[in-house]
């Protein structure tokens, strides 16, 4: 009988353990999958917005808050489009890539469009759990930069471990 009992603790404690390493794994299983997606979807927006730009812009003010382009902050003049998606010839949106000052694991896209774009105005989450961004150029002057990499870095706990992605594009400016 204490056999019996003795064998049916260790298949118990087996088990236990057995199982809790399956929620291990399926915690940094997920984990990986929502960086991994989060990471996707906000390099495709960031390289599909430099793509589509006229120019980089050294500074703007957008919806009231001074931005300027640096390595971590990018702004980019586009054309402005209508409802159509035509483009308005003379006329340009202003549109900051940055992170958010008071959360700095967050990326964020905000737009100036300007009166006649039918782009909407305001500030949109693209990306948690940003570890880091970097924009480099290939022009100091930033009315000549045709070609801008980009670095992000994308950083998640899952239980005892820390899921990184690191995604890197150099993209050319279309419209120059």
């Amino acid at each position: 009988m204490l056999v019996t009992i003795l064998i049916l603790v260790i298949i118990i404690s087996l088990l236990i353990g057995m199982y809790f390493t399956y929620i291990g794994a399926f915690k940094i299983q997920m984990a990986y999958n929502e960086l991994n997606s989060n990471s996707i979807i906000a390099f495709d927006k960031i390289t599909s917005r430099i793509k589509g730009a006229a120019r980089v812009a050294e500074q703007a003010t957008i919806n009231s808050i001074e931005y300027t382009t640096d390595y971590d902050t990018l702004i980019l003049e586009l054309p402005s489009i209508d409802e159509d998606q035509n483009i308005i010839f003379g006329a340009y949106d202003y549109f900051v890539i940055y992170r958010d000052p008071a959360d700095n694991t967050l990326l964020k896209f905000d737009i100036e469009p300007d009166t006649g774009s039918s782009r909407q105005s305001g500030a949109r989450l693209v990306s948690e759990y940003v570890d880091e961004i970097i924009f480099n150029f290939n022009n100091i002057d930033y009315t000549a930069v045709n070609k801008i990499e980009t670095i992000l870095v994308t950083k998640q706990d899952a239980g005892r471990t820390e899921q990184v992605i690191i995604m890197q594009n150099t993209t050319k400016i279309r419209n120059k």
